[in-house]
């Protein structure tokens, strides 16, 4: 995989601007299916949130969250601003032999304690899709509220995996980056991550808007099917 150079740091968190403070939650499909681009995958998100502090020409001042998923346990770590603290996190987990349950995951990275003052990014990562995963209708019957409920919290995503017509839906979520493959063992996640390092460098340069949402907390029940760790 290519060398990742981001054109964006945190420096000075006392005199970052609202302009330039972001939230970014990464919601990492850990199924049994991506055990052949888990490491790969880590690899690159590491090459990711390193360059938040090893580039000088556009501070950012950011926090970072996870959210790990599959059918059986969400692994959860908070926001942090800590770069060894974030990666310790996200380095213990390999695949599992349990399905992925995505949506409900994003759904859980939306309801973080996102910071009103700062621009907020969703990073998804699947190889699988909703069809074919855990408890589909589940999935499925509240998609539209979901959708509603990323709009109204301006959230901006990324999506990072295969096709689908059901992920492809994902797109009504306003300024959405879906970038699909069909051969998820083929994707180089350096060459996309740079992208969305390029976005998030514009994207927070931009004025906030006012979130404004109705929606509850966890529109999908996930402790009914799923066990909850922090870590």
């Amino acid at each position: 995989m290519s060398q990742v150079n981001f054109d964006i740091k945190i420096d000075n968190l006392q005199k970052a601007s609202t302009k330039n403070k972001v939230d970014i939650v990464f919601v990492v499909d850990i199924s049994g299916s991506m055990e052949p681009v888990i490491e790969g995958v880590k690899e690159n998100i590491n090459k990711f949130v390193n360059s938040l502090k090893d580039n000088v020409n556009n501070p950012i001042d950011y926090r970072l969250g996870l959210v790990l998923e599959n059918c059986e346990t969400f692994y959860i770590k908070d926001f942090t601003t800590s770069i060894d603290e974030f990666k310790n996190a996200l380095n213990q987990f390999s695949a599992t032999e349990y399905d992925e349950f995505t949506l409900p995951a994003i759904d859980m990275a939306a309801d973080f304690p996102w910071d009103e003052n700062r621009h907020k990014f969703i990073i998804i990562f699947t190889d699988e899709d909703v069809e074919t995963g855990c408890n589909p209708e589940v999935q499925l019957e509240k998609y539209d509220m979901l959708i509603d409920k990323l709009n109204s919290l301006h959230i901006k995503l990324y999506y990072l995996g295969i096709h689908s017509d059901n992920y492809e839906k994902l797109k009504l979520v306003n300024d959405t980056y879906y970038e699909p493959h069909e051969d998820y063992n083929s994707v180089d996640f350096s060459e996309l991550l740079i992208k969305v390092a390029k976005s998030v460098s514009q994207s927070s340069n931009t004025n906030l808007q006012k979130t404004k949402s109705s929606y509850p907390k966890d529109i999908y029940n996930v402790k009914k099917f799923v066990n909850i760790k922090k870590i």
